[in-house]
């Protein structure tokens, strides 16, 4: 555990806003980023991945900012296993 540097149990609601937080400072210190783009394969990772930045997003036009978030749906045409 030390080694690899990992937690050895991992608080949900601390890591998401964690994460959100990161995401937002990002934008908030880069004032020329107007939207966030993410390719969604629909797979597990990139699905929470949009819904961590979808999150973000929502927070910081509460605060004012007027971000937006674009998911592109990958790969582009037909998915041989979209069905599965």
């Amino acid at each position: 555990v030390q080694e690899m540097k990992v937690k050895k149990s991992i608080d949900s609601a601390e890591e998401i806003a964690e994460l959100k937080q990161f995401i937002k400072s990002y934008v908030q210190s880069h004032s020329f980023i107007k939207s966030l783009v993410l390719g969604i394969s629909g797979g597990q990772d990139s699905t929470l991945v949009g819904k961590l930045v979808q999150m973000a997003v929502n927070e910081l036009r509460e605060e004012g900012n007027d971000c937006t978030f674009i998911a592109v749906k990958l790969p582009y045409g037909v998915q041989k296993d979209a069905d599965e």
